[in-house]
């Protein structure tokens, strides 16, 4: 039987790798020895051969003695692995005269000046390296130019980290194709292996364990620069436990299977940083043109490469001072293929080891040594991806799919390439020089027709889902704009008759009405006179917003005609809702009354829930600006049930922002603030911003007239705001009227005046009959206020001779106006005249203002000298 050796347990060995916090595992790999090795070693059991005894010493930076690993009383009983044998025997240095300082390290930025907008990064990347416990992995992910490696050899040089790292920086960029040997070797050579032992180390595993036991516990960073294969970066896991690992790559798989905890993207600049970048290489253009040079930082996504490139270039052709030469170059910076094509010169130094060599260094030539990698599938995969607008947009996979036509996986794979960039769940977005890239590869016309009719499609199935065509609106946009470049015509009719409904409740009428009449053009050439009569209703419906009501009117018209002919029936109902509107707003309310009865008969013959709650809306207003509260009332609570029923939000909106205003009209405040908060959380919600302006109006008048100053001027700032970017004039001067009446109730009567002589501007300029009286009835009781009583006489008079088709409010406020007049001519006889017709009129339609008025008559004295007026 053999005798099997059993020695002392080896407490110095097992002591001093406790104290390090080191599991035997852990110095097993260290060592490149099977981990059982280690515990026999500390068991007593066995010892370690000379070649590990040498390991271990470097390792602990103990002698074999301090280790235990001379036992004077026990026969030797090595552990010889067969990997030792295939180790050529190396003299290792035990100590570097001085610290490394990798030449090949590149130098991008002058000593002192520093990198722009990455402070939070290098502060980051210090934290991450500089750690004292255990071995820092840290990868820098991101697009190829976003400036990983310029950051990487800017963290290289900082003072701290050098400090830190007291033994050297070793550094190593690969590229797609790299000498994995020859960069090992040089490291060699740098950490002090003779040249002639160097030649006896022919393979990569052989020159891996060598550089580990070299550096043993020396503290290095080993910087591995543009990785595209995993296995290549970890060849480079060489050193010891005091070093740490930067790699670089512009594949997020490797980055995060390189450091799972500490992969780091680096994004593109700030605009700000990018001005900043610019201003670095042509201080004189940026100041001269700082518009142009704004529109070139935007126009590459903040991309470091290629604002430097720009930057160098514009540098060069600044020299002379000649503006026409800057602008020159400017102008060509403006198209997409010059960026991409514009080289400037790199020294060898300098050159990214991705290109080959001799390759100048370009946007296009940077991106596409990524682009020859893919197969043919994912590369057009990429070209079609282009059709979407770029970052900050997105597209959801469903959509990539469909337009490029390849399977998902297919994306996944451009994903894992960084060509394509990873949003919110499902989603995707490229930055815009990939897509510019990919924009100029792009030659199948086929995908601009599948872009189109998808984004058609969307938008069909989902007109009521505004939260889906919210997030999509951005590629809804440019797939109507293809469908116009490309005489895509019947589904830019579609797209836009579909579309338009979501942008008006958004308040953008402008952007709708360019749309409507691309789609107009193409109805007409394509003889849909269906198509037409929906395209003439919602340009209708933006002229009335617009305030533009003789070209509503004609344009409703010609809708109408076609809708009588084509017996659309639904059609029809939304032209006769909008006909009621404008003729209501210019004062015809009985012609308003005739539309919105034909349609609403017509609504509740088709069973239309949607129809018949938008009509009773409009009916309702008819009654409410007629001061017929009771039968408006009765259509809002009609409409009210119907939209609840069918979960219409956007006229549940309307119906109970109108009921609040028509029960404030009775005098119920409580009531009326309860309607209106309602609607207004149900207009934030869902984003309604034509509604969420009269709301919001409404709700300052309410709190003007509760004297709560401070919260009615923060509705009817907030009013004016959103009116002024729909341009939607009428609500701005409903809002203007309001802000100005709310001015003269605290006694700021220059500011009042202000307001007020802007919305009478506006309300002559669209003719707004209803607008023109509000705005008249408070600059009266401004007047008034003032004293002046001639011009109150005026502004009265003409609110009465613009009444006179039966707006019985109006018609009753200015006669209260002109009654106060003649009190203050002291004429008591035609005050009292006047103010019982304005009280007669107030009681009949119910309106709060009434008692006001009578309480005025109460106070009235017969005797005339006793009376010397407001």
């Amino acid at each position: 039987m053999k005798k099997v050796f059993k020695g002392n347990p080896n407490q110095q060995l097992k002591a001093e790798r406790e104290l390090r916090g080191w599991s035997q595992k852990y110095v097993a790999e260290q060592l490149g020895a099977d981990h059982y090795y280690l515990s026999r070693w500390e068991r007593g059991s066995a010892v370690p051969s000379p070649y590990y005894r040498q390991k271990l010493c470097t390792l602990f930076g103990k002698n074999a003695r301090e280790l235990g690993l001379l036992q004077e009383d026990a026969p030797l009983l090595h552990e010889v692995p067969a990997q030792e044998q295939e180790v050529p025997s190396v003299t290792i240095p035990q100590s570097m005269e001085k610290e490394v300082h990798d030449p090949t390290m590149p130098l991008f930025v002058a000593e002192g000046i520093g990198i722009v907008g990455r402070d939070g990064l290098v502060h980051r990347l210090k934290e991450c390296l500089c750690r004292e416990r255990g071995i820092a992995l840290t990868a820098l992910g991101g697009l190829p130019g976003a400036g990983k490696t310029t950051l990487a050899a800017s963290v290289a040089r900082d003072a701290d980290v050098l400090e830190h790292f007291a033994d050297g920086i070793l550094w190593a960029g690969l590229g797609p194709n790299p000498d994995v040997l020859s960069h090992l070797s040089r490291w060699g050579t740098l950490l002090g292996v003779p040249a002639i032992e160097a030649t006896r180390l022919t393979s990569i595993e052989e020159w891996i364990k060598t550089l580990r036991l070299i550096i043993g516990t020396r503290r290095l960073l080993l910087i591995i620069d543009d990785v595209w294969r995993i296995e290549a970066a970890l060849a480079f896991k060489v050193g010891g436990p005091h070093c740490a690992y930067l790699m670089t790559t512009r594949f997020p798989p490797i980055a995060l299977q390189f450091a799972p905890n500490d992969a780091i993207v680096v994004p593109e600049l700030a605009e700000n940083d990018g001005i900043t970048l610019l201003t670095r290489f042509a201080p004189e253009v940026v100041a001269s043109e700082p518009v142009q040079a704004r529109r070139l930082v935007k126009a590459v996504g903040g991309l470091p490469l290629a604002l430097t490139i720009m930057g160098k270039y514009l540098q060069k052709e600044a020299h002379s001072r000649q503006p026409r030469r800057i602008r020159a170059a400017l102008d060509r910076l403006q198209h997409v293929q010059e960026r991409l094509l514009l080289t400037v010169p790199h020294a060898l130094s300098e050159r990214s080891p991705s290109l080959p060599a001799g390759t100048p260094v370009s946007l296009q030539t940077v991106i596409e040594v990524g682009d020859q990698r893919l197969d043919e599938q994912a590369r057009g995969a990429l070209y079609a991806l282009s059709v979407f607008p770029a970052r900050p947009n997105s597209f959801s996979e469903e959509s990539a799919a469909a337009v490029s036509g390849v399977p998902v996986e297919v994306l996944d794979a451009l994903a894992d390439a960084g060509l394509l960039e990873g949003g919110e769940q499902g989603r995707y977005t490229m930055h815009q020089t990939i897509a510019d890239y990919a924009q100029t590869h792009l030659k199948e016309s086929s995908v601009y027709g599948r872009f189109v009719e998808y984004m058609t499609h969307y938008v069909e199935s989902h007109q009521k889902d505004h939260e889906a065509l919210d997030q999509e609106s951005a590629n809804i946009l440019i797939a109507l704009q293809v469908a116009v470049e490309r005489e895509h015509y019947v589904e830019l009719v579609r797209c836009t008759n579909s579309f338009v409904p979501f942008l008006l409740t958004r308040g953008l009428f402008t952007l709708a009405e360019g749309h409507l009449l691309q789609a107009e053009q193409a109805a007409r050439l394509l003889r849909d006179d269906r198509g037409l009569a929906t395209v003439l209703s919602h340009l209708g419906k933006v002229h009335e917003s617009h305030g533009d009501y003789s070209k509503a009117e004609t344009t409703l018209q010609e809708g109408l005609t076609l809708a009588r002919q084509n017996e659309d029936s639904e059609q029809l109902c939304r032209i006769l809702q909008t006909l009621g509107t404008v003729a209501r707003n210019r004062g015809a309310y009985h012609q308003a009354e005739l539309y919105h009865q034909e349609g609403l008969t017509l609504a509740r013959r088709l069973g239309d829930h949607e129809l018949i709650t938008i009509l009773l809306l409009g009916l309702g207003v008819d009654y409410g600006e007629q001061g017929r509260y009771e039968q408006e009332e009765t259509c809002y609570q009609e409409g009210i049930a119907i939209a609840r029923q069918v979960g219409d939000q956007e006229h549940l909106c309307e119906l109970l922002l109108n009921l609040g205003q028509a029960v404030f009209a009775r005098g119920d405040y409580i009531q009326a603030m309860a309607y209106s908060q309602q609607a207004l959380q149900l207009c934030r919600q869902i984003g309604y911003r034509y509604a969420l302006t009269t709301l919001l109006i409404n709700l300052g008048g309410m709190a003007t007239e509760q004297k709560d100053y401070a919260q009615a001027e923060a509705y009817l700032q907030e009013a004016l705001e959103i009116a002024r970017q729909m341009e939607n004039r009428n609500r701005i001067g409903v809002s203007l009227v309001n802000l100005g009446a709310a001015a003269m109730e605290q006694g700021i009567y220059a500011q009042a005046e202000a307001y007020l002589q802007e919305a009478l501007e506006i309300a002559r300029q669209i003719g707004r009959h209803w607008l023109l009286c509000g705005a008249l009835h408070t600059k009266g009781n401004l007047d008034l206020r003032m004293q002046r009583f001639d011009e109150a006489s005026s502004t009265f008079q003409e609110i009465l001779s613009i009444t006179s088709e039966g707006n019985q409010e109006y018609q009753a406020v200015a006669y209260y106006g002109l009654a106060r007049v003649a009190q203050s001519q002291r004429d008591i006889l035609k005050a009292r005249e006047l103010g019982q017709e304005s009280l007669r009129l107030l009681e009949s339609i119910g309106n709060r203002q009434a008692p006001e008025v009578k309480a005025w008559l109460h106070l009235l004295p017969f005797e005339v000298e006793d009376q010397i007026g407001e």
